[in-house]
């Protein structure tokens, strides 16, 4: 299948349901920002017609198509490769045609160890910290599914620094005793059901890096609910001195990726985050 058909590359963005998703808004954004002639838009499939949607989009010779849920499970098939991490997942958020088949990928993995990555180097200019130091050999502990563990693992080399990713244990002592850069929450639930005595193995009895960081998942429908709850553990954390990576610092990164896996372009993070906050009032 041939795409010089297409005079402009058209992206889908596919799911049910699709209100709140921020994807065409900052997209088209971005596309107008760069003078980009590309055309995002959303359609909400019913779950039986997917397949029906996604093979349209095929037969159609489109550039590519967001992913949305429910549907980012099983679409292997309808693909010609799929990346490691994607493999890991078992979800893939982002596809494109390239190099004669459709390829799938996911970027939450790799949107969460660039905005680590992202913090350290902007420690490393602001505290004046030494650089080799700050890369030195660390772990990454995950509060949230193996799955993706896996991911990270599977990103890490897309990043610098010697990191090693665990499923996090309070007060467990990181492989290789290294010490505990950031901690990556995807499953709120599971630290603000913590007890008195886990809560201290958490602060007090694990091994952490300096300038430490918890890392907040940002949900997959893009929207991040505030609760009482959340507040309480982010004062927490600050008050102990460890730095907070958001979800929408997260999602930033993680439109960033998306943006450049589809056109090739790098984008404006000071853009993306402004659209984002705009369209989900944050």
């Amino acid at each position: 299948m041939s795409l010089d058909r297409v005079v402009q590359p058209l992206v889908a963005c596919l799911g049910n349901p699709v209100g709140g998703n921020p994807t065409q808004f900052v997209m088209t954004r971005l596309v107008r920002e760069a003078e980009l002639d590309w055309r995002f838009f959303t359609s909400e499939v019913p779950p039986e017609l997917f397949e029906t949607a996604f093979r349209g989009i095929q037969a159609l010779g489109m550039s590519g198509a967001a992913i949305l849920p429910p549907f980012q499970k099983n679409i292997e098939s309808f693909l010609g490769s799929l990346s490691a991490n994607a493999k890991a997942l078992g979800v893939v958020e982002v596809v494109k045609w390239e190099s004669d088949q459709w390829i799938g990928d996911e970027t939450l993995s790799q949107a969460i160890l660039r905005s680590v990555v992202h913090k350290v180097s902007s420690m490393v200019t602001l505290q004046d910290m030494d650089s080799e130091q700050a890369f030195s050999p660390q772990s990454i502990g995950v509060v949230g599914r193996s799955e993706l563990v896996q991911a990270l693992r599977a990103s890490l080399s897309q990043i610098p620094g010697d990191y090693a990713v665990m499923e996090f244990q309070p007060g467990e002592t990181p492989p290789d005793e290294r010490p505990l850069k950031a901690l990556i929450i995807e499953q709120f639930d599971a630290i603000m059901n913590m007890g008195n005595q886990a809560r201290v193995r958490l602060f007090k009895d694990t091994h952490w890096a300096q300038s430490p960081m918890a890392v907040f998942v940002p949900p997959a429908t893009g929207w991040i609910e505030a609760s009482k709850e959340r507040s309480l553990w982010i004062e927490e954390f600050e008050s102990r001195n460890i730095d907070r990576i958001d979800e929408l610092d997260v999602l930033t990164h993680q439109f960033a990726i998306n943006f450049e896996f589809w056109t090739g372009y790098e984008a404006s993070m000071d853009s993306i985050r402004e659209s984002l906050e705009e369209y989900l009032q944050w």
